[in-house]
């Protein structure tokens, strides 16, 4: 069986991951970034982008902002409407409630969304990425955490000091 060693590894590269491992990389620690998909991947959810997103993002990727301003892949939000249970809604113009110059509101498909973070995690020196790589069990032993996976039908054990579950399907860290 194929072993691998890593400082970290990050299971899950949809915008949690992603970002964790942009934010690794800059920090200059290398890592391995996992997910069980292959990319890109369609995915209903999560296509608001706030004002703190894109702040965060911008110290990691310095070019977010501008091309949050391609409107083929990301749509600026003005006003929105939200809907409570009883079907009453009301409209909202975010700039009424965010200061000036921090309002900016986007939408963008998780599709756009992973692929644009996940390209930019693939041009960083420290980060390694493997998708369609399931894992499969883990151990904790004196020598940090040893992870079995399985990448291309294959079994693989990979070495790490930590894990960083950013996958919302966590099942596997559960120890039956």
């Amino acid at each position: 069986m194929e072993q691998y060693q890593f400082d970290v590894v990050v299971c899950g590269a949809g915008p949690a991951g992603a970002s964790t491992s942009l934010f690794l990389s800059k920090e200059g620690i290398r890592h391995l970034v996992l997910d069980k998909t292959r990319f890109p991947r369609k995915k209903v959810c999560g296509d608001g982008i706030t004002p703190v997103c894109l702040t965060m993002l911008e110290q990691v990727i310095p070019t977010v902002k501008k091309d949050f301003g391609q409107p083929e892949k990301f749509k600026k939000i003005n006003r929105f409407r939200l809907y409570g249970p009883s079907g009453r809604f009301a409209d909202l113009d975010p700039a009424d409630y965010i200061p000036e110059g921090k309002s900016q509101l986007f939408t963008v498909s998780r599709f756009t969304f992973d692929e644009y973070l996940v390209k930019h995690l693939k041009e960083k020196k420290e980060a390694e990425f493997w998708d369609e790589t399931k894992v499969l069990d883990y151990r904790k032993d004196e020598n940090g955490i040893l992870l079995t996976a399985e990448r291309d039908g294959v079994p693989v054990q990979i070495r790490c000091k930590m894990v960083v579950a950013a996958d919302g399907d966590r099942s596997i860290f559960r120890k039956k």
